[in-house]
């Protein structure tokens, strides 16, 4: 009769705890995975929209597509002063405002650090309808930003502040927000530019960039009310530009992208980078 110790072929406790560990971890790292490629994923969905509007901005500037806005008259001040915008409950019809025209759009990103980061401003800019020095009806069309002094149809934090709200407010998904915004020509630190697609009166199919440099977005660009103030104080007196940027970080993954607006075929056109690492637009 032969003795000795009977074996089993099961796991001791500890290679029940190592396996399980080992399993847990390969569980987590599944939906880690998973959960960055679905934020990854609902990044670039999120900006190539924000591209999308961007262009389509663009198109509806250069189309003439205006929004009618049923509530504000505007007329022509003086012949060297811009627009006079004011509410009425019965406005002129669209195109009988004696003086002003429709004269483009301007989207302004609000600060990262602003309630309204998660969203971007587009506004209906107004402008003379005659160059300077000449008055309606009698006269002839405006050419030049500084002939038009365009203002845009929403309330200031210091100009036009009583007038009807006319924003157009956009949602960022995905928890992207603006990092800064880069018109050509502005300087350093001045990433709160707002940008505007402008047509004049003489020649309402082309349209032309414009960038207000001005504001710090990370700090002193809190309000929609401070970009409307700096489209009216600045955007006249700005000059037309060929290219410009904005990065835009994302919430939830290491990805940041930039759109950037350029003349491509004689027309502005819109590109986008995705990048990917800890530094944004990089």
């Amino acid at each position: 009769m032969s003795g000795g110790i009977k074996t089993t072929g099961g796991f001791t406790i500890i290679e029940l705890i190592i396996v399980m560990a080992i399993s847990g971890i390969l569980v987590l790292s599944a939906f880690d995975l998973m959960f960055n490629r679905i934020n990854q994923s609902t990044f670039d969905q999120g900006i190539r929209q924000i591209q999308s509007q961007i262009q389509q901005t663009i198109s509806k500037v250069s189309d003439g597509d205006y929004p009618y806005f049923n509530n504000f008259t505007c007329g022509d001040a003086s012949v060297n002063a811009p627009v006079t915008i004011t509410n009425s409950a019965s406005p002129n019809d669209q195109g009988e405002n004696l003086g002003c025209v429709y004269g483009g759009m301007a989207i302004a990103f609000m600060s990262p650090i602003s309630a309204n980061s998660n969203v971007f401003a587009t506004y209906t800019l107004a402008g003379r309808q005659c160059t300077i020095n000449t008055t309606p009806p009698l006269c002839p069309n405006s050419t030049s930003i500084q002939d038009l002094q365009p203002v845009a149809l929403a309330p200031g934090a210091t100009v036009n502040t009583s007038l009807n709200n006319n924003t157009v407010w956009t949602a960022l998904q995905g928890g992207i927000t603006a990092q800064w915004i880069s018109g050509q020509g502005c300087a350093p630190g001045q990433d709160g530019t707002q940008l505007a697609f402008v047509t004049f009166p003489a020649n309402a199919q082309s349209v032309d960039l414009y960038a207000t440099c001005s504001l710090n977005l990370g700090s002193s660009y809190p309000s929609d009310g401070a970009a409307v103030d700096n489209i009216d104080n600045n955007l006249s007196a700005a000059t037309a530009i060929q290219q410009a940027s904005i990065c835009f970080g994302s919430g939830g993954t290491d990805q940041s992208g930039e759109i950037t607006i350029y003349y491509g075929s004689g027309q502005l056109e819109t590109s986008l980078r995705i990048f990917s690492g800890s530094t944004v637009c990089a």
